[in-house]
């Protein structure tokens, strides 16, 4: 997790550092195109584990309540970055924003870099337990855990649809 956790904050940090197109030519839009791909292969590598983790290290009757801080950090962070974006295009001219504005979004991100690398540096390796692939096998065989495997994934798709449709609605 401190891995994915690095490289995504090593990815922020080239976007938001890389020279203008005027200053470093084509070299600039192949810089930011990269970053934004190491980027997202990061953060691929990190909501899984990290959901992982909040999962083994919570107690059997908070579980629950622990994972819901996954999605809720997600959009508290979104909800934050569009504070941030709102509070730039109302304090900046159209120009400045487009020359370096969008830096400043970055930068403040990256801010919060060294103590997301503290905080994972801090946290205790969760213990594995010898019975726990049986307990998934007796889990994914019980008709009740089936049912909310099912619930889980409408809600995970009816989210990832309500999510892309809009932002990539087909040509015409």
């Amino acid at each position: 997790m401190s891995a994915s956790f690095a490289t995504m904050s090593a990815a922020i940090l080239v976007l938001a550092v890389t020279p203008s197109y005027e200053t470093i030519g084509i070299a600039a839009p192949l810089l930011t195109i990269f970053a934004r791909l190491v980027q997202g292969f990061a953060l691929g590598g990190e909501v899984g584990p990290t959901t992982a983790y909040l999962i083994e290290a919570a107690p059997a009757e908070a579980r629950g309540l622990a994972v819901s801080f996954q999605p809720a950090s997600q959009q508290i962070a979104a909800t934050a970055g569009a504070l941030v974006g709102e509070i730039l295009s109302l304090t900046m001219t159209t120009e400045a924003l487009n020359a370096y504005g969008w830096r400043i979004a970055l930068l403040l991100g990256a801010g919060t870099l060294p103590f997301g690398l503290w905080l994972r540096s801090a946290l205790s390796e969760t213990l594995h337990r010898p019975e726990a692939p049986a307990l998934l096998v007796q889990t994914v065989r019980s008709p009740a855990a089936r049912r909310i495997m099912s619930l889980g994934f409408v809600i995970l798709a009816s989210c990832t649809i309500i999510t892309y449709v809009p932002q990539y609605p087909p040509m015409r």
